[in-house]
């Protein structure tokens, strides 16, 4: 060598990334720059700091469903600043029923009762979907399992085409034996799984409000004092306020009443009498004074009175043990 020389070396660090095909459809993966073509080449090397975006093609009867690993969603691009792995996931392109819409049930509601629902089912896949039912459930978390409550009534679906939508209402009825409580009310499409369909976990939608199901509750709140003493045979006055204290407004009922030896209603009372008490709204009141008569053959000595709400069990109750209330003091019952 006649002079010196210098020799410079630059390097460029270089990046793998991988394709991989997911789920049981079919579909194909490009990339921009070019070098993946998956199916046939599903790996390339790209230089440091390059944006590779990636395309995820379906097959006719396959449906992209997303990106995970390297990218999320629907679209996927990429800086090579380490190895990467993307995640294309193919399904096959069938229906997909989803309630879109499922109106709020009543407030409240007695078991056995009846109330209207009206809801909407959407295809949200890629092909067209036969006739199927939707079934409608009180669930007591908001999504659907075996404790739920199946009302009867349904609603028959027609045949949806891709992104087609059904709405209708229908009556449904809570089952008489149903526990009270709070529920919230859902509506699932495709309920006896007529169709396959590209995701069989999404068909139910729950209310945005509950409903309670429950019954009136009616007590006597204050009943009046006897007099100190009264004669067989005869009668005295009595005032008594009864309380509708449940969820549902009642139907009309009788209370009635009683002399005990002991301020609980029990077998050995003596009926004295008897009230109307009008149908009462929830939290409504009825306050009367009837004239009571003490039986001619009434035993001496000394009794509460007791006023019973209810007392011929006409309304059915969430509560039935707590109808009746004991006067404070006693009236001694004398002979003529």
């Amino acid at each position: 060598m006649g002079a010196n020389y210098s020799i410079m070396a630059n390097f460029t660090r270089v990046y793998g990334l991988t394709v991989t095909r997911a789920g049981v459809g079919s579909g194909s993966v490009s990339s921009s720059p070019a070098g993946i073509s998956c199916g046939a080449d599903c790996s390339e090397s790209y230089n440091t700091g390059t944006t590779v975006t990636l395309t995820a093609t379906a097959t006719v009867d396959s449906i992209f469903m997303g990106w995970s690993g390297a990218c999320a969603g629907a679209a996927c691009t990429v800086t090579m600043t380490a190895d990467k792995t993307a995640v294309a996931t193919f399904a096959p392109n069938q229906p997909d029923l989803v309630e879109t819409s499922v109106s709020d049930p009543p407030a409240a509601a007695a078991p056995g009762s009846a109330f209207s629902v009206t809801d909407s089912v959407l295809n949200q896949g890629g092909v067209s979907v036969a006739s199927t039912t939707t079934r409608y459930y009180l669930s007591l978390d908001a999504a659907k399992d075996g404790a739920d409550r199946l009302l009867s009534g349904t609603r028959g679906v027609p045949t949806l085409a891709a992104s087609a939508t059904s709405s209708g209402s229908r009556t449904v009825t809570i089952p008489s034996a149903t526990p009270l409580g709070t529920y919230f009310l859902l509506a699932c499409a495709d309920d006896l799984s007529q169709r396959a369909e590209r995701n069989e976990t999404n068909n139910c939608r729950a209310s945005a409000t509950t409903i309670q199901v429950t019954r009136p509750d009616l007590l006597e709140t204050s009943v009046s004092a006897p007099p100190a003493t009264v004669v067989r045979g005869t009668s005295f006055s009595v005032t008594d306020t009864v309380l509708n204290q449940g969820g549902l407004a009642s139907g009309a009922s009788t209370t009635r009443h009683y002399l005990s030896a002991n301020s609980v209603k029990d077998g050995n009372d003596r009926l004295v009498g008897s009230r109307s008490i009008p149908a009462l709204a929830v939290a409504a009141t009825s306050t009367g004074t009837v004239s009571v008569t003490v039986p001619s053959n009434m035993a001496l000595g000394p009794y509460y009175l007791i006023a019973c709400a209810d007392n011929t069990t006409t309304v059915t109750e969430s509560n039935e043990t707590n109808n009746c209330l004991a006067s404070d003091t006693t009236v001694r019952v004398t002979a003529p």
